[in-house]
């Protein structure tokens, strides 16, 4: 497991990113991957879910629920809201 930590900005916390490897996925003829079962019980990710597949650097590939996203970015946005409230924009 590898934890990233970015630098901490005086209105936002820190953000820690943990990696924990879930199993091996095999890309078939169609371009499809099938989750390891035990990453998608983790994750609770059920048949039908969205998912949004990120990339860095032409090397790490991420999926996550796009639900997930939408909850971080909300966590994001909260504390720069409060600048912006602050410097009237």
């Amino acid at each position: 497991m590898k934890n990233h930590t970015f630098p901490k900005n005086k209105s936002m916390e820190k953000i820690n990113i943990q990696l924990e490897f879930c199993g091996v996925a095999t890309l078939g003829q169609r371009g499809q991957i099938v989750i390891p079962a035990s990453a998608r019980k983790k994750l609770k990710i059920k048949k039908g879910d969205k998912l949004i597949v990120l990339s860095k650097d032409k090397q790490v590939l991420a999926i996550m629920k796009t639900e997930t996203l939408s909850k971080s970015l909300n966590q994001i946005a909260r504390p720069i809201n409060k600048i912006l409230k602050q410097i009237k924009l």
